[in-house]
């Protein structure tokens, strides 16, 4: 059951102090009722705990309007902001042309939504808690060349548990700050090439979608299953410019191919070899890579970390 709302509050105040979810000792300055909302358990490492929190957080500001989402993940340092809170404020408000004090008074009355919908959040199950099933291969096909852009997902998983009998399948994606809705999330296409049968999707967050995928026969411990999706993305949805795998579990290999269009590819492409959710923004640690001459490029990983991301970013422009 999760902490009164409160109690949440106060909680989350103490967590924007500082520097926020990048501050170095942040085992310290989460409360308990945060750490049990988002599934953090005895023994996970600092990583860990951001992580958990990091996800959880996302998904609740998600929840917020449109104007304010930007203003949240500045106040939380949700996405590499630098600097103590009142520096991130700071360079938040003279980007956006705001005066400080109107941005912490939205700031405010935001923090208290999100208290009330975290107090009405189902807790995450601590990710220590037996898993039923595991990814052991991704192979990913993304493609803007196409009047609709596609992905393609060939997946091998691993049953970690006798009778496996289905999948709970997820995929977040991010609009850009200030995105305002024009095609819902719910209605991008999804079609099931092989290896089951989907029993319908649910909207999780105004930025995830859940699948069930019923398998063919009940998997026992340790048998392998394939099987591959599409998904066609909302058309007018203006995305994030990365496509990354954040493992649960460990995976033993990640196979990522992109097409951009041959005739405007981005001006710069590079490899995230495994980082926190947190460094996805920050130029350390990028690996610059190119695309061929017809728009293509491609990224392999092996031996994924759980709760790191790899994959590919770009941006346009000079």
């Amino acid at each position: 059951m999760s902490a009164p709302a409160e109690q949440l509050l106060e909680e989350l105040k103490a967590l924007r102090k500082g520097y926020g979810l990048s501050t170095t000792n942040l085992a310290d300055q989460v409360g308990p009722g945060l750490l049990t909302l988002c599934g953090a358990v005895a023994g996970d490492s600092a990583d860990e705990v951001r992580n958990k929190l990091t996800a959880t957080l996302r998904e609740l500001i998600d929840q917020l309007p449109d104007r304010v989402r930007p203003m949240m993940h500045t106040t939380f340092a949700l996405k590499g902001n630098t600097g103590r809170l009142q520096a991130r404020v700071t360079a938040f408000s003279q980007q956006a042309g705001l005066a400080n004090r109107t941005v912490m008074r939205h700031v405010d009355i935001a923090m208290e939504s999100l208290a009330v919908m975290a107090a009405q959040w189902e807790p995450r199950r601590p990710s220590r808690s037996p898993s039923l099933w595991r990814i052991t291969r991704l192979q990913v096909f993304l493609n803007f060349d196409l009047s609709v852009p596609e992905v393609v997902e060939i997946r091998q998983i691993e049953a970690l548990s006798d009778e496996l009998t289905e999948l709970d399948l997820e995929m977040t994606l991010t609009p850009l700050d200030g995105w305002r809705a024009g095609t819902p999330l719910e209605h991008m296409g999804v079609d099931l090439f092989h290896g089951g049968k989907l029993a319908g999707s649910t909207l999780k967050g105004q930025n995830r979608v859940a699948f069930r995928l019923l398998l063919p026969r009940p998997l026992s411990r340790g048998e392998r299953h394939e099987y591959a999706i599409r998904i066609s993305l909302p058309a007018e949805r203006a995305l994030q410019p990365l496509y990354m795998c954040t493992p649960r579990h460990p995976c033993e290999w990640f196979d990522l191919h992109i097409r951009f269009p041959s005739d405007a590819p981005p001006s710069r492409l590079w490899r995230v070899p495994g980082l926190s959710p947190l460094q996805l923004d920050d130029p350390h640690g990028r690996l610059p890579v190119g695309a061929d001459q017809f728009g293509d490029v491609r990224a392999t990983f092996k031996n994924l970390e759980a709760h790191l991301s790899y994959g590919i970013g770009w941006a346009s422009g000079s």
